[in-house]
């Protein structure tokens, strides 16, 4: 639809959607903002670049799998945000709004960049690894309901506490977090440190907690409760 060249987005209030699930391959330039909100899934294979932010709305999947180089950052707003490249994101913040949504990758990967968690909810729901390396800030939280290794390796910040509901919490830092409770959702998930660590967040055991043999030592400062063991 949009031929072989460059979609450049200028001004403000600008949106892209599609009337079914398309894959567009055109480099986009984000001298203006650009909001994602159609029903259907899109991915996008394009580099993106430029100064301004994409804004993902609605309920369907957008994906994105270039080395993208934009500088705005990604706003999340709804469904569902899939990840095929390490700087899908560019080099600016994964913004969760109030709506929230869910982010998945394609394959394991490292991220590096910034998430700032703006009272809305990220579900992290793949089934592959996924290593966060920029720190997590703001009120809202972090579920993790896929199958796959989430790894959290800054000083967070964030205060909405975090929902292990499946998989395995592998955790890089004391602070790794955040301020708020964890909470142990269902049988079958596993929390573990890659280095020893001192937890300092209160727990709530909805389930049993599980330390992976695999853990090193980690001592537990904050008020163990609930059902579970």
């Amino acid at each position: 639809a949009l031929g072989s060249g460059t979609l450049t987005v200028r001004g403000m209030l600008n949106r892209l959607g599609t009337t079914t699930a398309l894959t567009l391959n055109n480099p986009i330039e984000l001298i203006g903002d650009l909001v994602v909100d159609g029903h259907h899934d899109l991915t996008l294979n394009g580099a993106i670049s430029g100064e301004e932010y994409l804004n993902k709305q609605g309920e369907a999947t957008l994906r994105l799998n270039a080395a993208n180089r934009h500088e705005g950052g990604v706003m999340l707003s709804g469904g569902k945000l899939l990840l095929g490249n390490s700087a899908a994101l560019g080099s600016g913040s994964l913004m969760v709004m109030e709506k929230g949504g869910s982010l998945e990758t394609t394959t394991a990967l490292t991220l590096n960049n910034e998430v700032k968690l703006w009272e809305g909810k990220l579900d992290l729901s793949g089934s592959e690894d996924l290593t966060l390396e920029g720190e997590l800030l703001g009120s809202g939280m972090i579920t993790k309901s896929g199958t796959g290794v989430l790894t959290l390796n800054a000083a967070n910040h964030y205060e909405g506490g975090t929902l292990l509901s499946n998989g395995k919490l592998l955790l890089g830092n004391n602070a790794a977090l955040g301020s708020g409770v964890l909470q142990i959702a269902k049988h079958g998930t596993s929390l573990a440190t890659r280095r020893a660590l001192t937890l300092n967040n209160n727990i709530e055991l909805n389930a049993d907690l599980n330390v992976a043999e695999s853990s090193q030592d980690m001592t537990l400062n904050g008020v163990l409760k609930g059902k579970g063991k």
